[in-house]
């Protein structure tokens, strides 16, 4: 599933965060939510924690806050079992500032940092996606590119990003990486020959008990 398709994600499109809610979720309500055409800010980011919040509307009626984090400095690869901040573990959190939203008293997921830049301890680059389950609900799944106006290294179309978002709605911390499945392809190789070796065993063994039956019936006839 190439989630830009569902969000119409265009090449010249700068930031933007795209979401996919399932049924269920009290984030996403079940929708998908493109956030690309108001104004993105990062605020009190570090190289360990990433905030990111977006306005739309001038009296900022559509809010979102954006949270990684993780106990040592944020580098590309895989977060698994994400919590909450501030726990001394992987931390995700999306969420829509709105009236009578449902807080999340609990976050479970994953997320994968594809490109992150700082400059001078602030954030100038950062491709990510994810995965979220708030309150052990559905999942919210989503791509995440920023990158502020003075950098020019920030890849803009990350493809691979979108190749490694293999969304299942029903696994969770669903993302993988192209190295878990060079990994579950290396088991299904193996798996495959011992299997194939095992029937070759089973047929030796059955052919070689038909020849001494063979055998015995003939000597028992002469």
């Amino acid at each position: 599933m190439d989630i830009r398709l569902r969000c119409k994600i265009k090449p010249e499109d700068a930031n933007y965060v795209c979401l996919l809610s399932e049924e269920g979720d009290t984030i996403g309500k079940g929708k998908i939510a493109v956030l690309k055409d108001g104004e993105f800010f990062s605020y009190g980011s570090n190289v360990k924690r990433v905030l990111l919040r977006y306005d739309r509307g001038s009296l900022r009626e559509d809010t979102w806050l954006l949270e990684l984090a993780s106990p040592s400095a944020l580098m590309p690869g895989v977060y698994r079992n994400v919590s909450r901040y501030p726990f001394n573990s992987p931390t995700l959190r999306v969420s829509n500032v709105r009236p009578n939203s449902i807080p999340c008293r609990s976050i479970s997921g994953a997320f994968e940092i594809v490109d992150i830049l700082f400059d001078q301890g602030e954030l100038a680059c950062l491709n990510a996606v994810f995965e979220q389950r708030c309150n052990d609900g559905s999942p919210l799944y989503g791509v995440i590119h920023y990158h502020n106006a003075n950098d020019l290294s920030c890849p803009t179309s990350f493809q691979r990003a979108f190749e490694l978002a293999e969304l299942r709605p029903s696994n969770s911390n669903s993302i993988k990486t192209s190295a878990t499945y060079a990994e579950e392809q290396s088991y299904f190789l193996v798996f495959s020959l011992l299997m194939a070796i095992l029937f070759l065993a089973v047929i030796s063994t059955l052919r070689r008990r038909r020849r001494a039956q063979a055998t015995e019936v003939e000597a028992a006839n002469n």
